[in-house]
């Protein structure tokens, strides 16, 4: 298994970063636990400074260490009030969805000693096409945090069929995610979530005309060019010779990528934003560099500065192809 990655199973088609152990068939919640190695528990205890002469005498009252109870591996350290979420209770945000088969879980995983944890279920029976075949599949993420470092975020994360590129499409800022603190009955607010599949249906109707806007709109390779480096220039200290550079680059490869993507030679899609926005896409998924392996790559992609610049992407895209009230998201 790759740096980063402390276990991983998928179901279906190989993913988008052809990591982990291929099953044979549909997941339940429970197989999805142990195939996906995360069939263990965390607790919280107590901590205790050293105080010299190799003694660990002073009690640490304002914090706590969460504990794998399988192999005792420290996840993190958290405040008092943090309250743990077991990985079989977040799943249950799933339950509902996986059960009506109406949704597929196609990879789980953890990353690191398992302090980030997420499951990624396709939803079936909700793509679309953008443009004649050009497919899009919806899928749900759910990722969670153990050391404390993010709420319990269940995400709309759309996928290019052709491609395999995560789409991020809000709109509006926290439009295509619920968060859930690690505070009070933090498993029964993922109980009372409601059905995601809401969430999904909610946003596939707001998104899908957007897209097929992007797709309609004509883009000339200088304003092609313009549209990345907008998109890219926020990460960028002008004053750094070596992100300048780095810039261009990076604008260079995406350039290349609009003529030779995934899914390029798909009628319609070369010279629209559509094919632009997919060639930052495929760029961040598959080509940037990302410090700390394939691991951070994942994170990155989903809820890191990857994320950020495909969100920055689509909103920047929608406003070229005329759609309004677009919120400029980081």
């Amino acid at each position: 298994m790759p740096a980063n990655i402390n276990s991983m199973a998928y179901a279906g088609e190989v993913p988008w970063h052809g990591l982990g152990t291929r099953l044979t068939k549909r997941m339940t919640t429970d197989e999805a636990l142990e195939k996906g190695g995360l069939n263990w528990e965390v607790e919280l205890t107590k901590l205790r400074a050293e105080s010299g002469a190799g003694r660990f005498d002073i009690d640490c009252e304002e914090h706590r260490a969460v504990v794998r109870k399988d192999n005792n591996s420290v996840l993190g350290v958290v405040g008092t009030s943090y309250v743990p979420l077991q990985n079989k209770d977040a799943f249950s945000f799933f339950d509902h969805a996986i059960t009506d088969r109406k949704a597929i879980f196609e990879t789980v995983g953890a990353l690191g000693r398992g302090e980030r944890v997420w499951m990624l279920a396709k939803v079936e029976g909700k793509d679309f096409e953008v443009l004649p075949s050009d497919k899009v599949d919806p899928y749900l993420l759910l990722f969670h945090a153990h050391d404390g470092s993010a709420c319990v975020t269940s995400l709309f994360t759309p996928i290019r069929v052709v491609c395999q590129n995560t789409l991020r499409v809000a709109l509006s800022k926290g439009s295509d995610r619920i968060k859930i603190r690690h505070t009070g009955d933090v498993a029964g607010k993922i109980r009372l979530a409601g059905d995601a599949l809401r969430m999904v249906g909610a946003m596939i109707d707001e998104t899908k005309p957007v897209l097929v806007k992007m797709a309609q709109k004509q883009l000339t390779h200088s304003k092609t060019e313009d549209y990345v480096a907008k998109v890219l220039r926020p990460n960028v200290d002008a004053s750094d010779k070596e992100q300048t550079a780095r810039l261009k680059s990076n604008i260079e490869d995406i350039m290349t990528l609009v003529e030779t993507g995934r899914g390029s030679d798909i009628s319609g899609v070369r010279g629209t934003v559509w094919g632009a926005y997919n060639a930052i896409t495929e760029f961040v998924d598959h080509k940037r560099g990302v410090r700390g392996g394939e691991g951070n790559r994942i994170g990155s992609i989903w809820l890191g500065q990857g994320s950020q610049i495909k969100q920055r992407a689509f909103s920047i895209g929608a406003t070229l192809a005329g759609v309004k009230e677009v919120a400029l998201l980081n």
